[in-house]
C-alpha cells in the first residue's frame, strides 16, 4: 500500500499543480478580454466611430468571439481573440486621432492662408490709402497754388490828358414882367362938318 500512496500523492499533486495552470489560462483570458474592452471603450471616447469605424467594429467583433470562446472553456484562443480585438482598438485609436490631427492641420493651413489673405488685403488697402493720401495732398498743393494769386508784373502806363473844359450852354431866363396897358379910353367925340355947296 505504501507504493499506492506516492502514485496517488503524485497524481494529486500533479493535478493540484496543473489547477493553477489551468486557472491562470483562464484568468489571463479574462485579463485579455478587459483589456479589449478598454481599449474599445477608449476609442469610443475618444471618436474612432466617427475616425475609423470599419477597425472599431471588427474589434469589438473580435472582442464577442474571445467571450464566446472563454465561455466554451477555449481559453487559448480566447486569448489570441482578446489581444485580436485589442490590437484592433488601438489601430482604430491610431487611425482616428492621425485624421483628427489632419483635420486640425487643415483648418490651421486654412487659417494660416486667410490670414496671410487678410494680410495681403490689408496691405493693397493700405497702399491705397497712401496712394490716396499723395492724391489728396498734390490736389492741396495745385489749389493752394491756384488760391495764392500769381505775382502780377506792374505795368505803369502813364497816360496825359487834356481836360478841355466843356463850353459852357448859358441859359438864361428872362425874367418876364407881364405890363398891364390900359387901354385908351375913347371919349365920344362928335364932328359936326356941314358942307355948303354953291351953285356956280
Amino acid at each position: 500500500m505504501q507504493r499506492h500512496i506516492p502514485f496517488t500523492t503524485t497524481a494529486i499533486l500533479l493535478s493540484i499543480a496543473a489547477m493553477p495552470a489551468q486557472a491562470g489560462e483562464a484568468d489571463r483570458a479574462r485579463t485579455a478580454i478587459a483589456e479589449a474592452r478598454g481599449k474599445i471603450t477608449a476609442g469610443d471616447k475618444v471618436g474612432t466611430s466617427n475616425g475609423a469605424p470599419l477597425l472599431q467594429t471588427e474589434a469589438r467583433a473580435a472582442l464577442t468571439d474571445a467571450e464566446t470562446l472563454l465561455s466554451h472553456g477555449k481559453k487559448s484562443e480566447a486569448i489570441v481573440a482578446a489581444h485580436r480585438a485589442g490590437q484592433l482598438a488601438d489601430q482604430a485609436i491610431v487611425n482616428a486621432d492621425q485624421l483628427k490631427m489632419t483635420a486640425a492641420r487643415e483648418r490651421r493651413m486654412d487659417a494660416e492662408a486667410t490670414a496671410a489673405n487678410a494680410q495681403a488685403g490689408a496691405a493693397a488697402e493700405t497702399a491705397r490709402a497712401n496712394a490716396a493720401e499723395r492724391a489728396a495732398d498734390t490736389a492741396n498743393a495745385r489749389a493752394d497754388a491756384l488760391a495764392r494769386p500769381a505775382p502780377v508784373a506792374t505795368t505803369v502806363q502813364i497816360v496825359e490828358k487834356t481836360v478841355t473844359p466843356a463850353p459852357v450852354k448859358r441859359t438864361t431866363t428872362h425874367k418876364r414882367t407881364v405890363v398891364h396897358h390900359k387901354a385908351p379910353v375913347t371919349t365920344a367925340s362928335t364932328t359936326t362938318t356941314t358942307v355948303t355947296s354953291k351953285p356956280n
